[in-house]
């Protein structure tokens, strides 16, 4: 018994530990096969609400400073010492430690040779920050906003996104039989996949084209059912997303003419876009919309095909400020506005709610960013 005391403080050192990754729950990450697979999607499905789907929250307030405050978190770049925060009403994105503190503002909006009109993607890779900018154009710069290097690409992308060995490119023209590219170093095409079948774009609709995955990507241009896994500089199906005789694009030749695509949209209650995918290691988040009137918010277990249809909303007519951003093992991180989590917070029991390193609930509760809340959902099996 002379460890007892020794192993309780170490227990709770690790307990209080920041980031950590969930794998002390009661209940392992399941991960599911990547080998290909259809998975029926119930556009039917219990739906949940959200408070009641909840198994265990963890809470990480983003502070707020001079220049920290944010609107809307549309893209979250992390590396194992920072979060870089895209929002697209700000002019700056916004650096934060790992424990929500914030470091500071980075923006290089402008028309000279080293600034960019928009941000499509940003990333890091060791030491630098790189910008896909709008107009066709790659920008590195260092750690402190220091401008390193520019390429043009050869041809317009809707998004880049970083591999190992290099990037990936989703195509924004015909100009070649392929949809994908995969670039070199320098952003120099090296090779192409996946044969154009359908325009899939004539709305310009292209959100979360790519998504890291294991050690690579999986890839949806948002009007196709079909998930691809990218491994090195190859592309393979993974997921069928079956949604049956709810799927509007049965024929595929309709999507060139957009005329007829769009009455089809608003006359049909089919299932006719995916605004969002999320893919985890065991589960999928799926954001479809049926028509132009009824949205589902599916989570779906990729082994055993259960499901429910995620209920987000507070009440009749507002929903919660919900925004799924990546599975981390079997929990889903989102951003949320502050006054929303503590309402949900407040009807969790105590012991479903975690607080990273630096949060409490009165920090978040006077405090105007949206946080990053990482939710677990209880076992639906």
């Amino acid at each position: 018994m002379k460890n007892t005391i020794s192993i309780f403080i170490i227990m709770i050192l690790l307990n209080s530990c920041s980031g950590g990754s969930d794998s002390q729950s009661s209940k392992e990450t399941k991960i599911s096969s990547d080998d290909f697979k259809s998975i029926f999607i119930n556009v039917e499905a219990e739906e949940v609400r959200l408070v009641s789907a909840i198994e265990a929250v963890e809470i990480m307030q983003l502070e707020e400073g001079n220049q920290g405050f944010i609107n809307t978190i549309d893209k979250l770049s992390e590396s194992p010492e920072r979060f870089i925060i895209v929002d697209s009403n700000q002019p700056s994105d916004f650096i934060y430690n790992k424990e929500g503190k914030f470091e500071g503002t980075f923006n290089h909006t402008g028309d000279g040779p080293e600034k960019y009109l928009g941000i499509r993607d940003l990333w890091q890779e060791e030491e630098y920050i790189v910008v896909y900018s709008s107009r066709q154009r790659v920008l590195k710069y260092d750690r402190e906003g220091n401008f390193i290097a520019s390429f043009n690409t050869e041809y317009p992308y809707t998004n880049i996104f970083p591999l190992k060995n290099g990037y990936v490119a989703n195509l924004d023209t015909d100009d070649l039989d392929d949809r994908l590219v995969f670039l070199d170093e320098s952003f120099k095409m090296k090779s192409t996949a996946l044969p154009h079948f359908a325009r899939q774009d004539f709305m310009k609709l292209t959100f979360n084209t790519f998504e890291k995955y294991k050690e690579g990507a999986v890839y949806r241009t948002v009007m196709n059912d079909t998930i691809f896994i990218i491994e090195e500089d190859k592309a393979r199906p993974l997921i069928k997303l079956d949604y049956g005789e709810n799927w509007l694009w049965k024929d595929l030749t309709v999507l060139s003419d957009p005329g007829k695509a769009m009455g089809l949209i608003g006359s049909s209650e089919k299932v006719w876009d995916l605004m969002g995918h999320l893919v985890g290691h065991r589960y999928l988040y799926l954001s479809s919309n049926l028509g132009f009137a009824r949205q589902l918010l599916s989570v779906v277990d990729r082994e055993t095909g259960a499901q429910i249809a995620l209920n987000i909303s507070k009440t009749e007519n507002e929903p919660y400020t919900f925004s799924p951003l990546k599975w981390e093992g079997d929990r889903l991180l989102v951003s949320i506005a502050s006054y929303d989590a503590v309402e949900i917070i407040e009807k969790l029991e105590q012991d479903q709610v975690k607080y990273r390193i630096g949060t409490t609930l009165e920090e978040v509760d006077s405090n105007e960013n949206p946080v990053l809340m990482w939710v677990k959902f209880k076992d639906f099996n």
